[in-house]
């Protein structure tokens, strides 16, 4: 039972990027928060803006890829707020490379942080959400590197596309149980953050894609608008709520395969700019389009030419797991 009224949303990653956009809003939303991130300083500067407006939060230095300092989080929000109703398996971080140049460690790293990371959010905080037998929701931040592999980005692609895997798995566990916790996965394309600075990658083939990266990245979409669409909806924390939540997009369900029905949500935009390269994908091409000094993504079915172009960009997607209601279609999105 909570201590005090006001959910609570544990959030690792939090100190900068998309877990600082979460923990802002969620403060503003009237959560009370337990964030968490390696990075000491910026954390408790963070925790120190937030109490200043009134927040109830409490702050974890916590490397998530290991399992008992993840423990320590589950712990902490015991202590402190006696349950948790939001679950934000957020840290990650980045590496570019050719894969056979990635060494070991490198690779090691990010399966620790990125997955790993996620992994052990779950093993320490699903049995405490089922024990609480209440509504909550656990949301796994992936990419849209989840959905399509990109060259010279392998560990993050195989990092990002596991935590797809595994939200989708936990998904129909839980469902199987009838328990009331739900599980959401989010996959956004250039949110504005610092991630590229945790890139150990050399100079080599991927360094003119690093500096595209770095550029697209710092120019997304803001960490706080991203929240602001996923967190919309307070009166609920449903897949179903968090995906009609979403505005400025298209809403449909597909199924990816059968009977695997899932909930995807866009968030797109159209810019104009110039195209400066484009990179074959297997499945489509990733074009870097120039909007002014910024360089953003886009990614498209059909090849597009070098120079002045329209494209349309997705800002996020986001993936609810989810049964379509009855008669399938559009149902209730509109």
């Amino acid at each position: 039972m909570d201590k005090q009224p006001g959910r609570v949303a544990v959030i690792t990653g939090a100190a900068s990027g998309i877990g600082r956009g979460l923990a802002e809003h969620a403060a503003a939303q009237g959560l009370r928060l337990l964030l968490s991130d390696v990075d000491g300083a910026r954390l408790e500067a963070l925790c120190v803006e937030l109490r200043a407006a009134g927040t109830e939060v409490f702050a974890v230095v916590a490397d998530v890829g290991d399992p008992l300092q993840v423990d320590g989080l589950r712990d902490a929000a015991l202590a402190h707020f006696g349950g948790v109703d939001l679950l934000f398996n957020n840290a990650g971080v980045m590496q570019t490379g050719l894969c056979w140049e990635v060494d070991a460690a490198q690779w090691q790293r990010m399966l620790n942080v990125n997955l790993n990371g996620v992994l052990n959010g779950i093993r320490s905080f699903v049995p405490l959400l089922l024990k609480q037998g209440r509504p909550a929701q656990v949301i796994n931040t992936a990419s849209l590197a989840g959905l399509l592999s990109s060259p010279l980005m392998g560990p993050y692609n195989v990092s990002k596309q596991a935590v797809v895997a595994l939200s989708e798995t936990l998904h129909y566990e839980l469902q199987m149980l009838g328990a009331p916790v739900a599980v959401s996965v989010l996959c956004p394309g250039p949110v504005a953050s610092e991630i590229m600075a945790s890139n150990q990658a050399r100079e080599g083939a991927s360094s003119q894609l690093d500096a595209l990266l770095d550029s697209g990245i710092r120019a997304g979409m803001a960490p706080r608008e991203l929240a602001e669409h996923l967190l919309r909806n307070e009166a609920g924390w449903t897949p179903e709520r968090i995906g009609t939540a979403m505005r400025g997009g298209r809403e449909t369900f597909v199924r990816l395969k059968e009977r695997r029905p899932v909930m995807i949500t866009y968030i797109t935009a159209w810019v104009d700019g110039e195209v400066v390269d484009v990179l074959f994908l297997g499945a489509g091409y990733r074009a870097y389009v120039r909007v002014g000094d910024e360089t953003i993504m886009a990614d498209h079915r059909a090849p597009l030419a070098r120079g002045p172009a329209r494209v349309i960009v997705p800002l996020a997607k986001i993936f609810a797991f989810d049964h379509p209601p009855q008669g399938g279609g559009k149902g209730q999105l509109g």
